[in-house]
């Protein structure tokens, strides 16, 4: 039992639930940061906040509990890792996944196959890359099926059911036909 006003050493630091090696050697990395690793100074305040630090920037359910060594002023640090919920968007910065991309407008003349290859740069299911946009943009473009594609044209739309995802749609104008007025096309 930890007893008030008594100094212990942190003995080790160990993860319940890592879902791999990698991950658990990151974690350690982070804490070490955060001066939570073997043969430092246990106080119970530091690792409150550290528990804390790591829930956010990693977005893991984690909670830590002290586990008393034999040896005489020492203590472990036990962190379980629950399976994850989703972190609250206001409190991290989330690393985004496209959920859909959908296509509006003047599609007859082209596949979603086709569609979709060029703009494979923000496929579904993958993480959001801003610039990825501006790639299927060009790739669009080079189509040369509709009218210049921009920014303008794109909505990208975070999803307040789905946290940490992003809807994707692309607005597209065919091409006026040769010897027609641009302002009269679809």
């Amino acid at each position: 039992m930890i007893e008030a006003g008594t100094y212990y050493f942190i003995s080790y630091v160990a993860f319940v639930g890592c879902r791999d090696q990698p991950q658990e050697e990151w974690l350690k990395t982070e804490l070490a940061k955060g001066a939570i690793r073997p043969n430092l100074l246990f106080m119970p305040e530091l690792l409150k906040r550290e528990t804390e630090r790591l829930k956010i920037t990693t977005g893991l359910n984690i909670k830590a509990f002290t586990d008393e060594v034999e040896q005489e002023g020492r203590v472990g640090i036990l962190f379980w890792i629950y399976p994850s919920t989703p972190p609250i968007p206001s409190q991290v910065n989330l690393i985004e996944t496209v959920r859909r991309v959908d296509f509006i407008g003047s599609l007859d003349s082209v596949t979603d196959n086709e569609l979709r290859d060029a703009s494979s740069s923000i496929e579904e299911g993958k993480v959001h890359n801003p610039k990825g946009l501006d790639t299927a943009i060009a790739k669009i473009n080079r189509l040369s099926m509709f009218r210049k594609v921009t920014r303008s044209d794109c909505k990208v739309m975070r999803s307040n059911v789905y946290p940490g995802t992003v809807d994707i749609v692309i607005r597209l104008k065919l091409k006026a036909p040769a010897g027609s007025r641009p302002d009269k096309a679809k």
